[in-house]
């Protein structure tokens, strides 16, 4: 089993090979070949081609391989491929306009996901004969969006900033002077006001 790599060295590896070797450009497999076995659980890997009809079609090489209660099909570039969300199909359209390769960073939102997303779209070289871009992705975090609650006020929103940084309750209590007890009964009505299951569950409900 090979070892895996983080998203820069493999993105760096493909942009390298694409570079030097020009005439390798005209059909993924050598891209495919070169990362094989590489990539790990966060990160997505997909094949995706333009015929001349404007038809999309998308190979899933690699899916998003993390565990989550989030439907995978939901994700862009996830196991349902159709439509490719509109922020990733940006830079597919603009590597193969350009015929150059793209990095981007983003945040994607997906219906009520909020996915930090990095990917390079690698297009084939200009006298390829087939329309094709590889998408080589990584899912840094997910994210659902929550409506934060109005009937919060300043010590609600300093209580969740300190918990998100990490602050125990005693901690809390003493930046904002409040007694732990206080402090347990906020985040216990924030927990109700949030739906949270707990408090690691309110955390991520109010980023």
């Amino acid at each position: 089993m090979r070892k895996t790599s983080s998203f820069g060295d493999l993105a760096q590896k493909l942009i390298d090979l694409w570079i030097s070797q020009p005439g390798r450009a005209k059909e993924p497999s050598a891209f495919l070949k070169l990362i094989d076995g590489r990539l790990s659980a966060h990160m997505i890997l997909a094949v995706i081609e333009t015929a001349a009809d404007g038809t999309v079609r998308a190979d899933m090489i690699k899916p998003y391989g993390i565990p989550t209660s989030f439907q995978e099909t939901r994700f862009p570039l996830g196991a349902n491929l159709e439509p490719v969300h509109e922020q990733i199909g940006h830079h597919i359209r603009k590597a193969l306009g350009v015929r150059r390769p793209v990095q981007a960073s983003m945040t994607v939102a997906f219906e009520d996901l909020r996915l930090n997303f990095e990917m390079l779209a690698l297009p084939p070289a200009a006298d390829a004969s087939r329309n094709w871009c590889l998408v080589l992705g990584v899912i840094n975090s997910i994210l659902k969006t929550y409506s934060f609650p109005k009937d919060v006020d300043d010590v609600d929103h300093a209580i969740i900033q300190l918990l998100r940084e990490g602050f125990q309750l005693r901690e809390i209590g003493q930046r904002i002077k409040r007694s732990p007890r206080t402090v347990e009964h906020r985040i216990e009505r924030l927990r109700c006001l949030l739906g949270a299951r707990n408090l690691h569950d309110l955390v991520a409900r109010s980023l």
